[in-house]
């Protein structure tokens, strides 16, 4: 495997830069065919990259040092961790006038634009809204750990996806697109295994403070049964001491603490298997939920920890540990159901005869004595968490991620089953459809705008009420049909109430009510703008901005 450093497809996608329409009266200059400078050799080259060219030559009619142009591509490549990463092997042949390249990716364009879809999908089935941030690093290492596998063949986190099957490099770079995606900061660490293999895994901020999380160190062995506790937010003295040690001290943030060192204590467990009532083995994965991180000890017990302190939880050996709505389920060793709430701390028996089983399906925690259903809890946090969130994305403040968010919210909806859905009100619906359709005209506001020459690059201001002027080459008719063709659009492409006054060749426009912070903005102006001899513009022309404090 070779480990050289780069950034990630993500970037070839995501990162591309987009080129504005200009108006149809701009000079556009294009971009000579042989570079004369190393500002654009290395502008040349990293356009190359980020379309994912795997052949291509520049020619250049400049003198650099021997040397020089290879330590400028491995720059660019350093510069961005997920092309570092994802171009695997490399061959550049300097001649005197260019240079030729060929690449090779862990994964073709097509299936890099497949991994840009499917991880926004992959997210909303893993985090739940409200979650806090170590709930749904929890909740992705116990993902990855049930759905995928380690193989050695396969390099791409979109090969990981599909085929259920890869190496660590594409598990870590699934986990840095999946952490993204909710606003966790990730990245990735190299080094050698207590064995002396070859390993990748991330290193995540969270709380704020770092620390190693490993999504393969943890695969439940059932042969052996037992289970691997992992590395779960440890220190890198945790992994020093299981033999690991990392090529990326000083290039990579260090990992000072265990967030839980009760877990971490433990290093392997063996699990009980009650043959009499039950054939499979019983696995009790750690679980966190509203601040704290309920798991088995060594003597079998279910403890609940706050990073302080540590609780036990039950006298002997417990199974089945199921969360949901505020509290944490479990069968004792006499397969008694348990629940303990989280928010009074207080642990009741809800069973008097043993259950072999306990499920959530639909909007319901389910106990199940063999194939019968002896107790029914309903389950309203769901329904609940999508309502606060339906009422965050429908008030009147703009948010800066709504098209993140919304596109998390809505997915994480299409996701719910029908009885969770069923508990859902009426107005949250309606506030549901509300946000379907703020989606759909951003998205024809931001296809408008793909359409339309900008006439300027983005504009930043620090004054809330700031008045633009656009100047012109002719003199405007001063009407007030005249200034409704100036407009002041926001974020999702609603008009923003403004006063617009024409002065000569000038246009002023004030917006009536200050602007939200980091939101953009988009002054607009239609091509129906007429001049005192009638003639229009050629074009609609934009320029957007946004406010800075």
């Amino acid at each position: 495997m070779n480990y050289k450093g780069m950034m990630g497809l993500a970037g070839m996608l995501m990162l591309a830069p987009i080129m504005a329409s200009v108006p149809a009266e701009a000079k556009v200059v294009s971009k000579a065919d042989v570079v004369t400078s190393k500002a654009t050799l290395i502008e040349a080259m990293r356009a190359k990259l980020l379309a994912g060219e795997t052949d291509f030559t520049i020619d250049f009619q400049l003198t650099l040092p021997d040397g020089e142009i290879e330590a400028l591509f491995d720059d660019i490549l350093a510069q961005d961790e997920y092309l570092h990463y994802a171009v695997v092997n490399e061959a550049i042949t300097v001649g005197e006038h260019s240079l030729h390249v060929t690449l090779q990716f862990i994964h073709s364009m097509e299936d890099e634009a497949k991994l840009t879809e499917a991880v926004p999908v992959l997210a909303s089935q893993i985090f739940r809204p409200g979650m806090y941030d170590i709930e749904k690093l929890q909740a992705l290492q116990n993902y990855m750990a049930a759905n995928y596998t380690y193989g050695e063949n396969a390099q791409s986190p979109y090969a990981l996806i599909k085929d259920k099957k890869a190496d660590d490099l594409a598990h870590a770079l699934l986990v840095n697109r999946l952490l993204a995606e909710t606003g966790i900061e990730s990245e990735l660490r190299r080094g050698y295994t207590g064995f002396g293999e070859r390993h990748i895994w991330n290193v995540v901020h969270v709380g704020g403070a770092w620390y190693n999380l490993d999504v393969l160190y943890r695969d439940v062995d059932y042969n052996l049964n037992q289970r691997q506790t992992g590395w779960f937010l440890v220190s890198d003295e945790t992994l020093e001491k299981s033999g690991t040690r990392s090529l990326d001290e000083e290039q990579r943030p260090s990992a000072a603490t265990d967030l839980y060192a009760g877990l971490h204590a433990l290093s392997y467990t063996t699990v009980h298997e009650l043959a009499d009532l039950r054939t499979e083995r019983f696995v009790v994965e750690p679980l966190y939920a509203k601040r704290q991180l309920f798991y088995v000890n060594d003597e079998q017990a279910l403890v609940v920890s706050n990073q302080q302190t540590v609780k036990k939880l039950s006298d002997g050996p417990a199974f089945e540990l199921t969360y949901a709505d505020g509290a944490m389920y479990f069968l004792n060793d006499e397969l008694l159901l348990y629940r303990y709430d989280l928010a009074t701390k207080t642990l009741k028996q809800l069973l008097d005869k043993p259950a072999n089983d306990i499920a959530i399906e639909g909007a319901e925690l389910l106990a199940y004595d063999r194939s019968k259903i002896v107790l029914r809890v309903p389950i309203t946090e769901r329904a609940e968490q999508m309502t606060t969130l339906a009422n965050t994305l429908t008030d009147d403040a703009l948010d800066a991620d709504f098209v993140k968010l919304a596109d998390q919210f809505l997915a994480a909806y299409a996701h719910m089953s029908l009885t969770e859905k069923a508990l859902i009100s009426a107005d949250t619906e309606e506030k549901i459809e509300l946000v379907k359709n703020q989606l759909l005209e951003q998205s024809a506001f931001a296809e408008l705008l793909s359409e339309t020459p900008a006439y300027s690059a983005q504009k930043v201001t620090a004054n809330a009420l700031k008045t633009w002027t656009v100047t012109l080459s002719a003199r405007l008719e001063e009407s007030a049909m005249n200034e409704s063709k100036v407009v002041i659009y926001d974020m999702l492409g609603n008009e923003v109430e403004s006063q617009v006054s024409i002065d000569g060749k000038k246009i002023r426009v004030t917006p009536l009510q200050p602007y939200s912070e980091d939101i953009p903005y988009t002054l607009y102006t239609k091509k129906e703008l007429k001049s005192v001899s009638g003639k229009e513009l050629k074009n609609d022309l934009y320029v957007s901005f946004r406010l800075e404090l």
